[in-house]
């Protein structure tokens, strides 16, 4: 997936508004749509290339995290165990509690 191959990213210059507008637009489809339009495994995807690019601080981080926080039985029951392993490595690399 997309998510995934910007995981492979080492360095995000986060000014970039065309990063910056992807950023906004998965924010504002989450907000709207919630999670499970993304499917557990686009979830775990999200989650980890966002750890992987130290993307904490913004909007859409947190309202990423939040709604998996507030979905985490959903996603634990749908996801793989590859899926929640990334989910869980990437609130602990970020040091999301």
């Amino acid at each position: 997936t997309m998510m995934s191959q910007l995981g492979r990213i080492r360095l995000v210059d986060r000014r970039d508004p065309l990063f910056q507008s992807f950023l906004d637009d998965l924010g504002n489809q989450v907000e709207v749509q919630g999670l499970r339009w993304l499917g557990a495994q686009g979830i775990g995807n999200i989650m980890h290339a966002m750890a992987k690019m130290n993307l904490r601080d913004d909007r859409t981080s947190r309202i990423l995290f939040l709604q998996v926080e507030k979905h985490a039985d959903w996603l634990v029951k749908e996801g793989s165990p590859q899926t929640i392993a990334n989910t869980v490595w990437a609130c602990a690399t970020l040091e999301i509690e």
